[in-house]
């Protein structure tokens, strides 16, 4: 039985909450249970972004806004939104520290965004897609705010393909994690977590969902054995 819920607007709640409690030690985990692979599918994203000079993009779930930091200097602007709004807070610490004046956070929800149509070359998400509590809803906006073959990056948590290795990253993240961040921060939070990817839709799933928010060209990248993957849509063109 699930401790915690995935979807609707208590899903939400629970999700504004959960990042608000833990933003003053979001990087450290981050970094520290990924061992640092974080930074590298972070990169891979970016890099699979392509992005020029012209671009102008969308940053959903930026966090404490690493994504928006890294494409920042090969880019026209950044915007980062998130929902909850003490992880904004330390974003705009780090670019005060960073002095980048083609950045700015907003809090907001994927699901209703507060943009005009046809704003951006570029929309990316990284491993905020699950925490979504109406993931359709939200792909329909990414679709809107995006320009014709607008490109949408989601890079997310996935079932492990090796079952052997998947066993070992259960434990991992439902004994190990919790446990360990219960010294410093909200345990809740990590309990949260490897729930949330058991309930995260398939690969396949997603693809569909890309293709029914009117996304083509899609792509799949699994990384690191398949703990994580970049989703890859192009916007359809306008009729």
């Amino acid at each position: 039985m699930n401790k915690f819920s995935h979807k609707g607007t208590e899903k939400k709640n629970l999700v504004t909450r959960l990042f608000n409690d833990i933003a003053k030690s979001y990087d450290f985990f981050n970094h520290f249970f990924s061992f640092g692979v974080d930074f590298y599918w972070r990169s891979k994203l970016v890099k699979k972004a392509n992005v020029s000079k012209e671009d102008v993009i969308l940053d959903v779930a930026t966090g404490t806004g690493d994504v928006a930091f890294n494409l920042a200097p090969s880019v026209q602007h950044v915007t980062g939104l998130d929902i909850a709004s003490e992880m904004i807070k330390i974003a705009n610490q780090k670019k005060d520290k960073k002095k980048f004046n083609n950045i700015n956070f907003l809090v907001g929800d994927g699901e209703s965004l507060p943009f005009d149509d046809n704003s951006f070359d570029i929309v990316t998400i990284s491993f905020g897609f699950r925490n979504i509590a109406n993931q359709e809803k939200a792909l329909l906006e990414f679709n809107r705010v995006l320009k014709d073959n607008g490109k949408l990056l989601i890079l997310e948590f996935s079932e492990p393909k090796s079952k052997f290795f998947g066993a070992i990253y259960r434990f991992y993240s439902y004994k190990v994690m919790p446990t360990i961040a219960s010294l410093v921060t909200k345990k809740y939070a990590y309990e949260y977590l490897p729930e949330s990817i058991d309930m995260f839709s398939t690969r396949l799933e997603i693809k569909d969902k890309l293709e029914i928010a009117q996304f083509k060209d899609i792509e799949i990248i699994d990384m690191t054995f398949g703990i994580s993957t970049i989703f890859v849509g192009l916007k359809n063109e306008s009729k």
